[in-house]
């Protein structure tokens, strides 16, 4: 059995690794995705803090409140996710209100049912304290909407997921390396309760997803920190593409808010004497200082 000092332990730092992930994240706003990465990793947080007072608290009722509170962050998380995942690629078409507000039905439900569980016991139908090597744990049966929860939260994790396996055969390296940690972010802690539900991890009864936030965080901080995460953002080129951009018969180079090179048609290309392969995710003035210093001469007055 993983000692409750470990657990606790490993709780403390996703806690911290979250908030600084998502101060990281909140501060780069108004950029693509970075809201709802915040939300996501608020989330992710409210989840451990709750498993942290769970674990510490006396009592049936107490354990109990801390998780049916905790399904407040639960039910955040998958729509954030994949909300983000549309904003951060680009396909800002499907992030209008409307279809947040559809996507977060299950989730709303699932908050309010699952902090509401004493009245009806439709997320567990049992509880009760069991003694584990000496700790006092809480033992629950999943009721219905338990399942439902899972199963829509792991249906919105596989449909956030399909964006970023896209970009991951991008032709921008920073692109691909975003994407990559992005995935581990999600599949780590989504694994991790996969086993939890197949009984498969020594957690004293109590769902370790939150300790796979930690490795998630540290994804999520990669990203944001070594592969710059929304310094170099692929959102500007379906909108390029969308004007099309491919069939233009100048040459156009799409730079990111922070100048970036993030797309480039082939008219430019040639005329620039240059190979896509080599200049995408790299910094215009760095990649065409002549260029840029024609462009960023003042015009005459």
């Amino acid at each position: 059995m993983i000692p409750l000092t470990v657990l606790k332990a490993a709780l403390i730092c996703t806690v911290v690794i979250g908030m600084t992930g998502g101060l990281i994240a909140w501060r780069e706003r108004p950029t693509p995705g970075s809201v709802p990465l915040a939300v996501l990793l608020a989330g992710q947080c409210w989840w451990s803090v709750t498993l942290l007072f769970r674990i510490d608290a006396t009592g049936i009722a107490a354990k109990a409140f801390w998780v049916d509170v905790s399904w407040f962050g639960v039910a955040i998380i998958p729509v954030a996710w994949l909300f983000f995942s549309l904003e951060y690629s680009g396909h800002h078409e499907y992030v209008q209100p409307r279809y947040v507000a559809v996507a977060s039905i299950v989730p709303l439900c699932v908050a309010l049912i699952g902090a509401t569980n004493a009245v009806h016991e439709l997320m567990y139908v049992r509880s009760a304290l069991v003694d584990i090597n000496g700790a006092t744990m809480l033992e629950r049966t999943p009721g219905p909407w338990f399942w439902i929860a899972a199963g829509y939260t792991y249906l919105l994790g596989l449909l956030g997921m399909i964006p970023l396996l896209e970009l991951i055969t991008s032709d921008v390296l920073a692109f691909r390396a975003q994407s990559v940690a992005l995935v581990v972010g999600l599949v780590v802690p989504w694994l991790t309760n996969v086993l939890y539900l197949l009984d498969a991890l020594p957690t004293y009864g109590v769902d370790p997803t939150p300790i796979g936030f930690a490795v998630s965080g540290v994804a999520y901080l990669g990203a944001l920190t070594r592969f710059r995460l929304f310094g170099t953002n692929p959102a500007p080129i379906r909108y390029a593409r969308r004007l099309a951009f491919d069939r233009m018969e100048e040459g156009a180079i799409v730079l990111d808010s922070n100048g970036y090179i993030v797309e480039l048609n082939d008219r430019a290309a040639a005329f620039l004497r240059a190979d896509p392969n080599d200049v995408l995710g790299r910094a215009f003035p760095d990649v065409f200082p002549q260029v840029a210093a024609v462009v960023a001469e003042p015009g005459p007055t």
